[in-house]
Formats: C-alpha cells, structure tokens, sequence
C-alpha cells in the first residue's frame, strides 16, 4: 500500500465540478496495519465500522467531516469512498445509497477494496498494491 499525493480535497472539488447531483458514499475502516507500515508490501485487512453519506457540497474540508459528531468515538484508519451520481438533476434515491454501501462492504470484505478510493486520517489518498 501507499500513500500518494491526491488528497480528499481533490476528490471533492473533481465530485463538484460535475453537472450532475452526487451522494458520497463513506465506509469508514479499521486496518489490520499501523500507520507506519502503510508504505510496506505487506497485505491489509479492511474491517468496516461505519457508512455515511454526504452531498460533495455540504463538505468544506476532511477536517469538517473528521469532526462530524456522526463520527464521535469512531476509531478508524481507512476511509473508502465512491461518488453516487443522480439522474436528470435528482440526487440518488436512500434505497440507492443502500446499495452502494451494501456493494462496497462487499468489496471490502472481499479484499476488493482497491477499487474504491480510500484515504488515510490525513486526507491523503491510499493506494493498495498487490
């Protein structure tokens, strides 16, 4: 794994410069590895604890969202991510939302997570390698 230099501001200016509405859907993870080791070749187990979704617009910073009292007490090292893009100008429906967060926990689970954008508790992209 590895940490790279996109960070979770990028992500949301890119989810807002978009014409249509999105949802981002959150699974917030405990890793199997300490933070000095996310530059190792050695393999990550993802445990998710908790979902959360947030329009792109009501989040000014990853600051805003670590201090989301949704949040509070929750001890989380990876934060996995994907954007859920509405239709026709109407945001995702919560039985979408549902789904997305059903899929990623599945990836997740599976050891799939790589295909999700995740970020570490300083903003900063993390990227598996295999």
């Amino acid at each position: 794994m590895s940490v790279t230099q996109n960070t979770f501001g990028h992500f949301i200016q890119y989810a807002n410069e978009k014409n249509q509405p999105q949802q981002l859907c959150m699974v917030f993870c405990r890793s199997s590895l300490q933070d000095e080791d996310y530059r190792s070749d050695r393999p990550i187990t993802l445990k998710p604890l908790m979902c959360l979704d947030r329009s792109p617009r009501h989040l000014d910073s990853f600051e805003a969202l670590c201090g989301d009292t949704a949040l509070a007490g929750i001890e989380w090292d990876v934060l996995c991510m994907t954007a859920l893009v509405g239709q026709a100008g109407v945001m995702p429906t919560a039985i979408n939302i549902h789904k997305r967060f059903d899929l990623m926990i599945g990836l997740i689970s599976q050891g799939k997570a790589d295909k999700l954008v995740m970020f570490d508790r300083n903003g900063r992209q993390v990227i598996l390698v295999s």
